[in-house]
């Protein structure tokens, strides 16, 4: 048997097939290395995007969760922001532009660097009226003033077309944070047995009987904004309507005084209550409350209308008293608990 003869029908690869496929083969892995090396570039770029958006979204609800009065002022910074970080800037009234800014400081363990900006805006412009000047007081605009917060969180990424090389990419995230319609106060007093209510023969003024006096209350914190009127005046930045509710224990001492007088029922004896702003008063309403029968005043006053309370032309701020007294010279009537809830409303 001739054994040439079993394999001179057998054919291999040739030499020029052999390379042919290696090409391919050494194509094949290069292209499937790069997309390797292009995912964890990819992967690594999302990585430091989500982190640099974590942070960012971390300083705007930081901020978003602070009270309209304290967004863009030291008081409303950061818990361990770095005084060096800090940038405060003063505007004018009806001022618009950047507030506040903090911002972190560049370390080499923090790779992603961080900013906010917060600025002041108005939103109304009376200088779009064809006439603004002379424009009816009932078509001028009221400008209402909003913040708005930026936050931009920087981060390195790499340069694909060029390895070992970086270039800066930020995130930017921006919120409107409107000026609140409701303002709110609460003042509270303790019980005190040397508060006692006086005897008047009629209704106190704004101005006189101190004596009769439980709280005096400027209304600048509830009604002024942090920014500046033109001469350091403080300035309301809306017209605002009032509503003020109170409460007063009172405890009624030498009761037996009351009963001293045959002729006179003892249960007409009476504590009167009331609300003064600024001159004005007494106001409605005026409470009435038998000494005998009742421990508690309650009272709710609403200021509205044309008696909204406005930008003060003297520059002192709106004053509240609420003054307390007695349509009888005997008997004791002190002070156990006192509270004031004080809403401020934007001017419908």
């Amino acid at each position: 048997m001739n054994i040439y003869k079993i394999y001179e029908n057998k054919t291999g690869f040739t030499l020029l097939e052999i390379i042919v496929g290696t090409i391919v083969l050494l194509i094949g892995i290069t292209c499937v290395s790069a997309l390797i090396l292009w995912a964890r570039l990819v992967l690594r770029v999302s990585e430091n995007k989500a982190k640099a958006m974590n942070v960012a979204f971390s300083k705007m609800e930081e901020y978003l969760a602070k009270s309209y009065s304290r967004i863009g002022t030291l008081d409303g910074k950061s818990p361990d922001a770095d005084p060096n970080s800090i940038e405060k800037y003063s505007l004018g009234w009806l001022k618009e532009g950047l507030l506040f800014r903090e911002k972190s400081l560049d370390t080499d363990k923090n790779p992603i660097s961080w900013q906010v900006n917060v600025y002041q805006e108005y939103e109304g412009d009376n200088e779009k009226l064809p006439n603004p000047s002379s424009a009816p007081q009932e078509h001028k605009i009221i400008p209402i003033p909003y913040k708005k917060i930026e936050v931009i969180a920087r981060y390195q990424e790499e340069n694909p077309a060029r390895q070992g090389t970086f270039f800066e990419k930020a995130v930017r995230l921006l919120a409107v944070v409107p000026y609140p319609a409701l303002h709110a106060m609460h003042k509270e007093r303790s019980q005190d047995k040397n508060v006692l209510a006086p005897y008047l023969k009629s209704p106190p003024t704004a101005q006189n009987h101190p004596e009769a006096t439980l709280f005096s209350i400027d209304l600048g914190t509830v009604l002024v904004s942090e920014t500046q009127y033109p001469s350091s005046i403080k300035a309301y930045e809306t017209p605002k309507e009032l509503l003020i509710i109170y409460n007063i224990g009172i405890k009624v001492e030498n009761l037996g005084e009351l009963f001293s007088n045959p002729s006179v029922n003892p249960g007409v004896y009476t504590l009167y209550t009331a609300c003064y702003v600024d001159d004005k008063g007494p106001l409605p309403v005026v409470t009435r409350t038998p000494l005998l029968s009742q421990p508690l005043v309650n009272n709710v006053v609403a200021l509205t209308g044309k008696d909204s309370l406005t930008v003060p032309q003297d520059g002192k701020p709106h004053k509240l008293q609420i003054k307390w007294w007695k349509d009888t010279d005997q008997g004791k009537i002190s002070l156990r608990s006192a509270n004031v809830i004080i809403l401020a409303f934007e001017e419908q």
